[in-house]
């Protein structure tokens, strides 16, 4: 029996951590300190366990493992660094530390959509290229795809084996190797009958594992958003599963995924940016953009969909990365406006974006702009809400930099009396109160 305790050293190389982190069917890990570096490098250390040294499946399968993975290269397959086997603790291979598995990641919460996509990226990038090299994982499971440096990794080819041997490889011994909860059900039967949709099918099983965090025993639950995919890439026929881990993945990014974008259609551009945050720069390349619709074209309704769809955060950003373009954007976006019949119906949604636009800038030329189209829009359709908006910016003129553009904006609209039918014009403030009362005159 090998000596397994702490301090151990294999291949007089590296000495071997207090317990082991990781215990497999015939393996077990181990934390190492490479004692031929300085300072002492830690690593992984696999071994088999005692009790399996004298078993020539084991033995095997080890082996096998450390043949296949040092014939692959591939940034999501798991590196091996060294290997050897000694006396007494037989066959071993050293590896990278990992910082958790799927399972650790799965047992901390809910994995939302993005990083969600991330793990299956990388699995499915893991696998195809297996697939590529003429070799099966057949044994993928949350415990078996580990993060290293914020790279997920898949691992653990003991099961891996070229499919050209596995046709001929029939023996009783390798009946039921794997997982269960993940395993195709062919591979009940014999290695010889797994095939690229066996990964498939414990593909699909790992993602069920991820979106639902519990072993995936049963149907996928009526609330799983890949419930489909799941189904298809678990059906009990190879032959009605996708054909490839390829196939499964580009499914699942559909469910996922935001839509890819075309930088050549302003409405999948206007999409993106409608209610997200953005940074100085990126803004700054949005109004840029928007700043280039032309009004009196089919853009004149990205334009106003745009002007709908942005928070004021994100106007702000865009007047500070670009005032210039974005001034030029809302004399667009209000010549878009006086193109088209706003009705009583979608002039709130124009009159609250203009309202962010004034908001966001402060500036005395384009409060001139806005308060005149919300004033126009509000008196024709006779709406109270847009009273409303006009008075509160009227109560802003307070301050000298907007008094001016205030009461031009007024007079220009025509519709001084409607905007301040029913003020108490004695309650107000000089200068302001003064030129109101002028306005009405």
């Amino acid at each position: 029996m090998a000596n397994r305790g702490p301090g151990t050293i294999v291949a007089g190389r590296y000495r071997l951590g207090e317990i082991p982190v990781g215990i497999g069917g015939f393996g077990v890990v181990y934390l190492a300190d490479d004692q031929s570096t300085r300072p002492a490098g830690r690593v992984a250390i696999k071994l088999l366990k005692d009790s399996a040294l004298e078993n020539t499946s084991a033995v095997g399968r080890l082996r096998r493992e450390i043949q296949i993975a040092k014939s692959l290269d591939n940034d999501n397959l798991l590196p091996i660094l060294d290997s050897g086997e000694s006396a007494p603790h037989g066959i071993w291979y050293t590896m990278p530390i990992a910082q958790e598995s799927l399972e650790a990641r799965a047992a901390e919460g809910h994995i939302p959509d993005v990083e969600l996509l991330e793990i299956l990226t990388a699995i499915e990038a893991a696998v195809t290229y297996l697939h590529g090299h003429n070799a099966l994982h057949r044994d993928l499971t949350p415990g078996n795809v580990l993060n290293i440096d914020g790279t997920w990794v898949v691992s653990d080819f003991g099961l891996s084996i070229s499919a050209d041997i596995a046709m001929s490889f029939l023996t009783a011994s390798n009946v039921g190797a794997g997982t269960p909860d993940y395993m195709a059900p062919e591979q009940l039967d014999s290695l010889s009958s797994a095939t690229v949709r066996s990964d498939v099918y414990g593909f699909g099983k790992l993602i069920q594992f991820l979106v639902e965090r519990k072993r995936p025993r049963t149907a996928p639950a009526l609330g799983n958003a890949l419930r489909d995919v799941i189904l298809r890439a678990t059906q009990h026929e190879p032959e009605r599963r996708f054909a490839t881990v390829a196939e499964l993945f580009l499914s699942a990014r559909v469910v996922l995924a935001t839509p890819p974008i075309s930088q050549d259609s302003a409405a999948d551009r206007v999409d993106a940016m409608v209610g997200s945050a953005m940074h100085k720069n990126a803004a700054r390349d949005q109004i840029r953009w928007i700043a280039t619709l032309n009004p009196d074209s089919s853009d004149g309704q990205h334009l106003r969909r745009a002007f709908l769809g942005l928070t004021q955060q994100t106007m702000e950003s865009m007047w500070l990365g670009d005032g210039e373009a974005f001034a030029m954007a809302v004399s667009n976006f209000v010549a878009s406006l006086e193109s088209i019949d706003v009705g009583y119906e979608t002039v709130d949604g124009f009159v609250a974006a203009l309202a962010r636009v004034d908001a966001a800038t402060t500036d005395p030329s384009i409060r001139r702009v806005v308060l005149r189209v919300i004033a126009e829009l509000g008196s024709r359709n006779d709406q109270w809400e847009s009273r409303r908006v006009a008075m509160r910016m009227v109560h802003s003129a307070k301050r000298a930099r907007l008094l001016e553009p205030t009461i031009a904006a007024l007079r220009e609209s025509g519709a001084a009396e409607w905007v301040l039918r029913g003020t108490d014009l004695e309650a107000m403030d000089q200068p302001l109160r003064g030129w109101l009362r002028d306005l009405l005159l």
